[in-house]
């Protein structure tokens, strides 16, 4: 009875994760309002910038930094439907994570206030780091 009810409720948990989250269009910063906005364009052609300077890039582009929920649900999402790593990748360069590195979430450090977390796609890993650090920059907007 409980395997059942813990299967039940994974699965419950799992629904309201992709049914939260598939409404999330991804937006990418134009250069312009990347540059404008204190940002830089790296090599791959993404927008970095500072934590604060990437919501307001954001903010220009009528969408927001995402939640780290929000990117995490990009990686289960990736990683469930694709076996092998160049499949991953493939996976979440379609969705507009282009570079190598990590991308900003909207989501600060409770514990260091001066910091927020990113996520790097290469590793699948949230880490938290300084909010003047220059990071990727995607955008998250809910569709209506």
């Amino acid at each position: 009875m409980n395997q059942l009810l813990l299967t039940i409720t994974v699965l419950i948990a799992t629904s309201l994760s992709t049914a939260l989250f598939a409404d999330t269009h991804w937006v990418t910063p134009s250069n312009t309002i990347c540059k404008a906005n204190k940002g830089n364009i790296n090599t791959y052609g993404v927008c970095q910038a500072t934590w604060e300077d990437a919501q307001e890039i954001c903010r220009q582009h009528d969408a927001a930094l995402p939640t780290l929920d929000e990117l995490k649900d990009v990686i289960d999402q990736c990683k469930k439907n694709n076996a092998d790593n160049d499949a991953y990748v493939s996976c979440y360069k379609k969705k507009g994570f282009l570079g190598s590195s990590s991308y900003w979430s909207s989501t600060s450090d409770k514990k260091y206030p001066n910091s927020a977390y990113g996520m790097n796609f290469f590793s699948a890993a949230a880490a938290s780091g300084s909010k003047i650090n220059s990071v990727d920059v995607l955008c998250a907007k809910k569709t209506p």
